[in-house]
């Protein structure tokens, strides 16, 4: 079995669960998802607490219980003081079928991820295209919504569908409310999306401009002021829980312009026309960090935050 261990919102789930779904079909093994760091309620200095939100979709992967998840880390451990660290490398030369963990925070493309065997957990962000480039289908299988969305969400379908939709995605949240998060993440500016939307209103007949957020107080007294040269509207009726109803919406437009988000890059990966647009900020992050293999290769327009 192959598991993986969630960590962070639903974009950060995607991935994560992308990374171990082409691993365990690789290894023609079964996946496991791991709740146990979602579930953690430990006290942590500037963090955000996320809940598991992958159920909203049509998933084969099972999330493992509590105690087998034990016993896995239980065997993993004696493995790793004793067996791995002595007798698999000098005696055995990698023959046992040992439990492995493998954690790789960076958020660059990993090859190693592939040498990986059945029975190992996995631990990180794995933020790249690059991991599941050649199962692009079934992820968009495995993705699928479980439910049908409401009528409200049914008009504003029906809406994009009609219109040459552009998606814009703004991300605040802990992103400006949090210290730490702004100073790693940074705030895609004002400046960013008027530019991204001036560049697709040249460029799109009749332009559409859907915009989601989880502010949207500040997004509708930043940006009200384009209706005047734009058709825009602003989506504001899903919230907590039904978040995942504006991923489907955003997946749904002909265009997106993202924020520097995990929920935006799917909003715009799980886009299916074959034409589309995405704009996407020049830096990912705001510390410098690494970003290189975030941005897949087909989205060819980025502009500054």
């Amino acid at each position: 079995m192959i598991i993986t261990r969630l960590m962070g919102g639903l974009g950060n789930q995607m991935f994560q669960y992308a990374a171990g779904l082409v691993l365990s079909k690789k290894l023609d093994t079964e996946l496991y998802i791991d709740l146990s760091f979602l579930t953690d309620g430990s006290v942590r200095n500037n963090f955000t607490f996320r809940n598991y939100e992958l159920d909203c979709f049509t998933i084969t992967g099972k999330v493992i219980d509590h105690e087998r998840l034990l016993e896995f880390n239980k065997k993993r451990r004696i493995y790793e003081r004793f067996y791995l660290h002595i007798l698999n490398k000098i005696v055995f030369k990698n023959a046992l079928p040992v439990p492995k963990k493998y954690v790789f925070y960076g958020f660059s493309f990993d090859k190693n991820i592939v040498r990986m065997s059945d029975n190992s957990l996995l631990e990180g962000y794995w933020q790249s295209e690059q991991y599941f480039s050649d199962v692009t289908e079934l992820l968009f299988q495995e993705f699928t919504f479980k439910s049908k969305p409401d009528e409200k969400n049914t008009e504003i379908l029906r809406e994009i569908n009609d219109s040459e939709a552009v998606a814009v995605h703004v991300r605040r949240g802990d992103y400006s409310s949090n210290a730490d998060v702004l100073n790693m993440h940074g705030l895609c500016s004002k400046e960013y999306y008027i530019n991204s939307i001036c560049q697709l209103g040249e460029e799109v007949s009749k332009p559409k401009f859907f915009f989601f957020s989880d502010d949207m107080m500040w997004v509708k007294k930043t940006f009200s002021t384009l209706k005047c040269e734009y058709d825009i509207r602003f989506v504001e009726n899903n919230l907590d829980k039904n978040a995942f109803e504006d991923l489907r919406l955003m997946s749904s437009c002909k265009h997106n312009i993202i924020a520097n988000s995990t929920f935006s890059w799917w909003g715009a990966w799980l886009n299916k026309n074959k034409n589309k647009n995405v704009c996407y900020p020049e830096s990912w992050f705001a510390d410098g960090r690494e970003e290189k293999h975030i941005i897949p290769p087909s989205w060819d327009r980025n502009s500054k935050k």
